[in-house]
């Protein structure tokens, strides 16, 4: 029987323009859904210092490398659980018009992101791939982006009818045979807007697993791969974050809200002023209004179609400042 490499359970994403607070929730929560440990970042560019606190926040490690030309944008990054088991050891790596970072990870070995622009040369994008498998220790997962498109992968190319072709991925399918290296790429396009996939693990022929998506949320117009995931078809989109056409009750909220802080406040700290105004029930009342909003569970009143239908039953505001009071209590 055919050796079989055991592939880590990691993600790849291009997440577009940099990485953000916006994004770190969307990857944390992507990792905690799919047990993944590792992941696998592109055009991250220059991580900013809001990035980098969410992440450690999360309990995540970030190794990053970004560009050096004086372009904006790229960037490369590896992000991993924080854990005594998953020692994270950079392996020093660099290639002309790439940004890459590779490292070994615990049980799992060297892993690396790898991002190749579309200004970058067709040779500087195999040239990286060459210093990759040419290290000592060579990633047995590759997650990258280096712009190349292929009928094997790429659903679009799929669908002309004028045979146009991708030099970049004609390179690619060249490097791959030689270098005696798979491609796993999803079931459907990772960039469902332009109908592409650019995205994919490079691995040995002997690692092959299935990949799935995960849909960004609109944070990119990249999906995440998630690369031993189940099988599956095209991403479900994320639910609208607000539902603004239904109105706020604010005066439901900041009336519930006071009520249940002086409520609280006079069993825990009976000597405290809590008057209606006072600071310290102004102060709670806003966190906890803060606290409603950040969980969706602001009530709401009814749209102009449900305020003709006066019989469809509305969300209470006591009831849900109960359930935001109850979050909060966990906190603490």
């Amino acid at each position: 029987a055919a050796e079989t490499t055991t592939m880590p359970r990691c993600i790849s994403w291009n997440v577009q323009g940099g990485l953000t607070v916006g994004k770190v929730a969307v990857l944390t929560q992507a990792m905690q859904l799919h047990e993944v440990d590792i992941a696998l970042l592109q055009e991250t560019a220059r991580l900013s210092p809001d990035a980098v606190v969410a992440l450690r926040a999360a309990g995540m490690v970030v190794t990053s490398a970004f560009r050096t030309d004086g372009r904006s944008g790229g960037g490369a990054a590896l992000v991993v659980r924080d854990s005594p088991d998953l020692a994270v050891s950079r392996i020093a790596v660099a290639a002309p018009g790439a940004e890459m970072v590779c490292a070994t990870v615990g049980p799992y070995g060297p892993v690396c992101s790898l991002y190749v622009g579309p200004h970058a040369s067709t040779a500087q994008a195999m040239g990286a791939l060459d210093a990759l498998i040419a290290l000592p220790s060579a990633p047995i997962v590759i997650g990258t982006d280096i712009n190349a498109r292929h009928v094997s992968w790429c659903p679009a190319l799929r669908a002309r009818t004028d045979g146009a072709t991708d030099p970049r991925g004609q390179a690619l399918v060249a490097w791959l045979t030689k270098a005696g290296r798979l491609p796993l790429v999803p079931p459907t396009a990772s960039r469902p807007g332009a109908g592409t996939t650019v995205d994919m693990f490079i691995v040995p022929p002997s690692g092959h697993a299935e990949v799935s998506l995960v849909d960004a949320g609109g944070t990119s117009d990249h999906s995440l791969l998630v690369l031993g995931g189940p099988e599956s078809g095209p991403p479900a989109p994320h639910p609208p974050l607000r539902r603004r056409h239904r109105p706020i009750l604010w005066e439901s909220v900041d009336e519930s809200c006071m009520a249940r802080v002086r409520q609280h406040l006079r069993t825990v700290l009976p000597g405290l002023p809590v008057g209606r105004r006072s600071s310290p029930t102004v102060a709670c009342a806003w966190l906890l209004r803060a606290i409603l909003e950040a969980q969706n569970m602001l009530p709401r009143g009814p749209s102009r179609t449900e305020a003709r239908r006066p019989q469809i039953p509305r969300q209470d505001a006591v009831g849900t400042s109960s359930k935001a009071w109850d979050f909060w209590r966990t906190l603490h």
